[in-house]
């Protein structure tokens, strides 16, 4: 049969056979004793068992804040009554306690425990025959354990196995892992964690950005997580998009940045960082305080905030909210009755929950004191009024150095009011008299405002569009730390003041958004907890650049010329306008045509390589130089250069014979070249030697005729030829930093051949030790490397101005090249004006 338990079961069985008969009832094997539980009755053949089961209440020990049940069930001739005692007390129904009762039970609920309610309970029930008792005892256990300790949660269960257990939280189950370890053994069930802390480690600071940058917030924090992070825009919710990027970095730090700011992106922005545990706050009066806790649970939940040991309830000073499972506890305009601890509970069908938080408000001075004067000798009173979290400590001092209670001195602080009295003053008792207030959240001074900024204001930088300031801290702070410079300015020509920048202790501050040409008047003043001081004026000052233009750069000089580049050279401007050259911009044009910008941007170097030209198209050149304040004027324009594709010699004739010959000529023939090395061959150069020499005595040279050469060698002729002589008149025409330019005139004798083109060289001059000569033929280094020199004037680009050089010049025919002419004297590239003749 089954039966509920607590109620009454009766077994009855037919007996037949010969008296007397004795019955006996067994269970399971083991005789059953007649008792006050089981009754055995024998009456007309039938043979009966009742049983009455009665559940006592079982002892408890609980952490403080468990709901508690204590149950017990009963058996008698009705009516009972039933009543439940502590401590010889009565237990009723009320706001903490619930006490249920029927014909066969009874129900003592205790919602949330306290240490107080640990002690004896005793429920007692009574009919008209008599009563009877039981008793169970309840511990509140208080375990206060540290960040990071172990702490063990037991359930002693009882049942038929097998049995399955579950842990909950918040009324969500928790499961095994790392931090949680699960055991059912021996009927005891055992859940342990870790306890979650949080503590602030770096706060938010303020930013101040330029429009279209990006600021960035971080803070940090420290604890057990994992934390739940929540940004905040002027009270609002901020979600992770492409404008606000959030993250977690090492699980501590918690970053927002906010892209490409502008004017809807300004206020005030907070970092909410919670594991189930609410911030102890330290405030002063009049600020507005907050306190913030994560509530997770199945749903309905019930929030509920208290103060002390009292209920919060509906308060016009106080704002309560419950959104997006964070349950808010806001103040406004925090006062000092606010001081205390605050309790949030959270209730819901699985059990409650509660979590701690702290306010104290900082002692604060209502009005500052004012400068007293008074006659040698007269009685001297100073009071004020503080506020703050009790108890409050009290300290008057002069000039710095605490005061204490004398004979001549009383210092007294009742019902908020400290005074100072010092009788029959003297001229010693001149100086700066201070009151501090000091409690557990901190010590507030009773101070003046600051004075003004230490001048001159110092300009550090000025542009067309800001400028850099910096100035010197208050000499006298008003006994409290500055913790603000308010900064604003005004055109010279106005009165109205605009304000520039504020919420900085910096005393260096660049302004931005200037007008060019503009003349500008700047103020500074500090500010402390007491108010804003005065202030620190500048002189006039025009927002430009504190440097002029540049200098044009020197005549650009081409070289390296390709089919479709080339690379241009110029020199640096004789002034830079006192600000450094930060680059140069390069512009050309066809020759006549208009001019167009080779560069987008600015060239560091002296040379820059010019692509995208077109063959055989004349192009001019000039070029600009560039510092802080502006462009140059442009520099000469370059003589006129045509790309075309670089030329090279051509390849040996092919297959050269003697076809003919006598005593007096021979006939020469050959095939023209494989490769005219981009240009068409313009003729050949035949020489010849005697058998056996190492030297060629003579050559001659001829036109193309055709692809089959065919020459006549006249011996006579070729015997009459020699070098020519050296060039003529050889001088320095033109020179700059980085160049020289020299001229000379053609050969008094030219070897009986024309001449075909010079050679000019250079090399380093060289101070010799003693009288020691160097070598005529040491160092010389070939300069006109890119062709054929025919003209009589050549240009030594790239020199140092530091360095001085020797030259020389070679004419050339068709025999060989003659004696050098050398320039007379060592030069250095120098600015010359006009002609000089070395």
């Amino acid at each position: 049969m089954e039966s509920i338990k607590g109620s009454f079961a009766q077994l009855e069985c037919l007996v037949s056979g010969s008296l007397p008969i004795t019955v006996t009832w067994f269970k399971e094997n083991k005789e059953i004793e007649t008792d006050e539980k089981h009754k055995c009755i024998f009456f007309e053949s039938a043979a009966s068992l009742e049983i009455t089961i009665i559940e006592k209440p079982e002892s408890q020990d609980v952490i403080p804040g468990s709901r508690v049940q204590f149950n017990v069930l009963v058996s008698g001739t009705p009516p009972l009554t039933i009543k439940w005692f502590k401590d010889k007390k009565e237990v009723s129904s009320g706001i903490d306690c619930s006490v249920q009762k029927n014909d066969t039970s009874s129900l003592l609920e205790l919602f949330f425990a306290k240490p107080s309610d640990s002690g004896d309970y005793v429920c007692e029930i009574s009919n008209d025959v008599g009563s009877d008792a039981c008793q169970a005892t309840l511990l509140v256990k208080v375990t206060v354990v540290k960040p990071g300790q172990l702490v063990v949660f037991e359930c002693q269960i009882t049942g038929t196995p097998e049995i399955d257990t579950y842990w909950f939280r918040d009324g969500n189950e928790i499961s095994p892992s790392d931090k949680h370890k699960m055991t059912f053994v021996d009927s005891l069930a055992r859940c342990s964690m870790e306890l979650r802390v949080k503590v602030l480690v770096k706060p938010l600071s303020p930013l101040e950005v330029v429009n279209g940058s990006n600021a960035y917030f971080e803070c940090q924090v420290k604890g057990t997580a994992p934390f739940e992070v929540t940004w905040q825009k002027d009270s609002k919710d901020i979600k992770s998009s492409l404008k606000h990027v959030i993250l977690q970095k090492n699980g501590s730090i918690m970053t927002l940045d906010v892209q490409k700011c502008d004017a809807l992106d300004v206020g005030e922005y907070q970092c909410i960082v919670a594991n189930e545990r609410i911030e102890n706050v330290v405030t002063v009066l009049g600020k507005k305080v907050e306190f913030k806790c994560v509530v997770r649970g199945s749903p309905p939940l019930s929030i509920q905030w208290q103060k002390d040991e009292n209920w919060i309830l509906e308060d016009p000073s106080i704002e309560r909210t419950f959104l997006n499972s964070i349950a808010t506890l806001r103040i406004p305009v925090c006062e000092s009755i606010h001081s205390g601890r605050y309790t949030c509970q959270a209730v819901n069908e699985a059990g409650q929950e509660k979590c701690f938080a702290t306010l104290v408000v900082q002692g604060y001075f209502d009005l500052p004191l004012k400068p007293v004067t008074v006659t040698e000798g007269e009685t001297l009173t100073l009071s004020c009024h503080v506020r703050g979290t009790p108890p409050l400590k009290i300290q008057w001092m002069k000039d710095r150095q605490e005061l204490s209670s004398s004979e001549n001195t009383k210092i007294t602080f009742v019902d908020g009011t400290a005074t100072l009295e010092m009788i029959r003053v003297s001229k010693a008792d001149t100086g700066d008299y201070l009151c501090k207030a000091t409690n557990e959240a901190g010590s507030e001074f009773l101070l003046d405002v600051p004075a003004a900024p230490i001048g001159p204001v110092n300009i550090l930088e000025v542009t067309p569009d800001s400028m850099v300031i910096e100035w010197r801290p208050p000499k006298d702070d008003g006994g409290s730390p500055v913790m603000n410079y308010i900064v604003e300015k005004r055109e010279s020509n106005k009165e109205t003041w605009g304000g520039v920048s504020s919420g900085s202790t910096s005393t260096t501050l660049k302004i931005s958004r200037l007008q060019q040409g503009v003349e500008y008047v700047l103020r500074i003043r500090a500010e402390n907890k007491m108010g804003i001081g005065a202030a620190l004026e500048s002189a006039p000052t025009v927002a430009r650049h504190q440097f002029e233009p540049p200098g044009h750069p020197g005549k650009p000089v081409a070289s390296d010329i390709s089919e479709d580049a080339l690379t241009l050279g110029w020199t640096m401007p004789l002034f830079d306008g006192g600000s450094p050259i930060s680059g140069y911009i390069i512009e050309r044009r066809h020759k006549g045509g208009k001019w167009i910008r080779v560069n987008k941007t600015p060239c560091k170097d002296l040379r820059y390589r010019v692509l995208g030209l077109f063959e055989d198209n004349e192009y001019e050149f000039r070029v600009f130089a560039e510092n802080v304040a502006g462009f140059s004027g442009p520099s000469p324009i370059s003589d006129p250069a045509k790309p075309c594709r670089p030329i090279t010699v051509p390849g040996p004739p092919v297959n050269p014979k003697v076809k003919d010959y006598s005593c007096t000529y021979a006939d020469l023939v050959w095939i023209r070249p494989t490769r005219d090395g981009g240009s068409p061959v313009l003729g050949y150069i035949v020489e010849y030697q005697k058998a056996g020499a190492d030297l060629c005595i003579f050559f001659f040279l001829f036109f193309l005729i055709d692809a089959f050469i065919c020459f006549k060698l006249n011996w006579l002729c070729m015997c009459h030829l020699e070098p020519p002589g050296p060039p003529g008149s050889l001088k320095v025409v033109d020179s700059t930093k980085t160049s020289v330019t020299l001229s000379w005139a053609k050969p008094v004798y030219d070897g009986g051949a024309p001449i075909i083109g010079y050679l000019v060289e250079m090399r380093d001059k060289v101070q010799m030790e003693g009288e020691q000569e160097r070598e005529p033929e040491e160092g010389w280094k070939k300069c006109n490397t890119a062709g054929q020199l025919v003209i009589t004037e050549f240009t030594m680009i790239n020199l140092d101005e530091r360095q001085e050089y020797e030259f020389r010049v070679s004419a050339q025919n068709q025999v060989g090249m003659g004696r050098p002419a050398n320039l007379k004297d060592a030069v250095s590239p120098k600015e010359i004006h006009g002609k000089h003749l070395f």
